[in-house]
């Protein structure tokens, strides 16, 4: 999905990237890839708000399944 994002427009500059975070793997993946083809792209971690494992598992420092 990263790539085909930045090959959506070659000539766009892509300021930001906001990736939905659950368990972590397409955001860490989405990420790696992102930094690679666009390094000055930040990438923004989102999740809703009734169902966040990411932050409540980040907070509580131990591995929170919803």
């Amino acid at each position: 999905m990263a790539k085909e994002i930045i090959e959506a427009d070659k000539k766009m500059d892509i300021d930001y990237v906001l990736i939905p975070a659950g368990g972590g793997a397409l955001a860490g993946c989405m990420a790696s890839v992102l930094k690679q083809i666009s390094p000055k792209t930040k990438i923004i971690a989102v999740e809703p708000d009734i169902c966040k494992p990411y932050s409540t598992s980040i907070l509580e420092q131990k591995l929170v399944s919803v």
